[in-house]
């Protein structure tokens, strides 16, 4: 079941490199435990990405960029997925 979550926090998301998703403290309390590494995400512009790893005290997640893009960030601000952005899950 897919459900969505908006990013808490600004994180660097270059070429390549993992994109942190920041949970609110009542998103982690719903979701967290449910996280699983591999899982499917995808940013609102439909780059993609698959979880990497979480960090269940942090109510964060890495997120993997996939090909061909190489990139998990916001069309806004290239290199950085942006504070409030909406991140499906699954």
């Amino acid at each position: 079941m897919a459900f969505a979550v908006i990013n808490q926090k600004s994180s660097p998301a270059l070429r390549g490199q993992c994109a942190v998703v920041t949970l609110t403290q009542a998103a982690a309390d719903a979701y967290i435990s449910t996280l699983v590494v591999g899982t499917l995400c995808k940013e609102a512009s439909t780059k993609a990405g698959y979880i990497d790893s979480v960090d269940r005290l942090g109510h964060s997640f890495k997120v993997r960029p996939t090909y061909p893009f190489g990139l998990f960030d916001s069309v806004a601000e290239p290199g950085v997925l942006l504070f409030s952005e909406a991140i499906t899950i699954g």
